[in-house]
């Protein structure tokens, strides 16, 4: 429309007034009209909604590619410790080993599960460990959290400097331990096992009565 009024000529041979026609023009009115009508009828929160929409998608986004990131990174570290093979000899010795794939499928299969051993067995020591190993070779190690309840502060201590040591890691890593007024927790980002005394998790679930932050509970 712009174009063809710039090249009008009045009836004399010269321009005609290019603004007078441009603001008359019923078309280019109609426009402006319906463009100014859409913003001006969107109330402010219209708008803040829309925004606040659009930044909820980003941070989505972010922390799904994050999610995916560290799964990734996750992964990476089985293998590693796969080929490392840190302590498996003596792991395998233990009669859990036997049952690994067995106690898994169980896992997958029910909310709760009764896991009856002897003593020495590995029950404590091995479960925690085969659901963590699944969950990163799986890449869904960011999704793993494991609780365990101990019932006293010493073997809470114990169990956890052993399963650190057997997947060849300081404590703090993937493993740690929380007890009262004391606690060396392990990785906040997940794939993760922490054993604490059953009044830690009682304390736990006063403000997260469902455990939502664990995906295991292990008593």
């Amino acid at each position: 429309e712009i174009r063809k009024y710039l090249n009008l000529e009045d009836g004399g041979g010269g321009k005609v007034d290019f603004f007078r026609h441009f603001v008359q023009n019923d078309e280019i009115d109609s426009v402006f009209k319906n463009e100014y009508l859409k913003v001006i009828s969107k109330s402010l929160d219209q708008i803040l909604r829309e925004e606040s929409v659009k930044e909820e998608d980003m941070l989505e986004q972010w922390q799904l590619d994050a999610k995916e990131t560290l799964n990734a990174d996750l992964y990476d570290e089985y293998l590693r410790k796969e080929k490392i093979g840190v302590m498996r000899e003596v792991r395998e010795r233990l009669p859990a080993f036997g049952s690994q794939q067995e106690i898994l499928q169980m896992i997958d299969r029910h909310q709760v599960i009764l896991v009856k051993g002897e003593t020495g067995s590995g029950k404590t020591t091995q479960i925690p460990q085969f659901i963590l190993d699944q969950a990163m070779s799986k890449r869904r190690g960011a999704d793993c959290r494991i609780i365990c309840t101990q019932p006293r502060r010493i073997s809470a201590i114990t169990l956890s400097e052993r399963v650190a040591a057997e997947r060849g890691e300081q404590l703090g890593d993937s493993v740690g331990y929380q007890i009262r007024l004391d606690a060396k927790k392990p990785r906040s980002a997940g794939a993760s096992i922490v054993f604490c005394t059953t009044g830690i998790v009682l304390s736990i679930m006063q403000s997260d009565p469902c455990l939502k932050e664990y995906s295991h509970l292990i008593l």
